[in-house]
């Protein structure tokens, strides 16, 4: 991947390439919060789909615990649009006002490929993190 492309998105290429290292980007919030990045380019790999259907769909999976701020959620999508994961366009199919319909680039296809190999490292590293929480209080119980 042309890191070129991102503009300063990834901090360095690891062994992993993990995208949610940024440099500049200090405070951002916890690792559960980056996580909705990742998790929104899976379920955009199902479709198009605009803000309120993907808080939405990011609740069904289990983050926010039920609640998912739409103006965090709407910073993240203009975000990752400047990044060149998503690209979006303005739709009034349905009664109301026009919705914004976001899309996932061949860039943000690159980038959950990205993320995927980081969470398969991150999750056997919990994974051995548990094993051995839970060893050590059988062995106290």
């Amino acid at each position: 991947m042309d890191e070129s492309k991102h503009k300063g998105r990834f901090h360095s290429r690891h062994a992993h390439g993990h995208p949610h290292r940024r440099r500049g980007r200090r405070g951002r919030g916890t690792p559960l919060e980056r996580f909705v990045e990742p998790c929104v380019l899976l379920l955009l790999c199902d479709g198009s789909a605009h803000g309120y259907d993907l808080r939405d769909r990011l609740i069904d999976l289990g983050l926010a615990e039920g609640k998912l701020d739409m103006g965090n959620l709407y910073r993240t999508l203009r975000r990752m649009e400047e990044d060149k994961w998503l690209v979006s366009s303005w739709v009034k199919d349905q009664p109301g006002p026009q919705k914004r319909v976001y899309e996932i680039s061949e860039e943000g296809r690159e980038a959950l490929q990205s993320w995927s190999v980081g969470i398969e490292h991150l999750r056997d590293v919990l994974t051995k993190f548990l094993n051995m929480y839970e060893s050590q209080f059988r062995k106290e119980g």
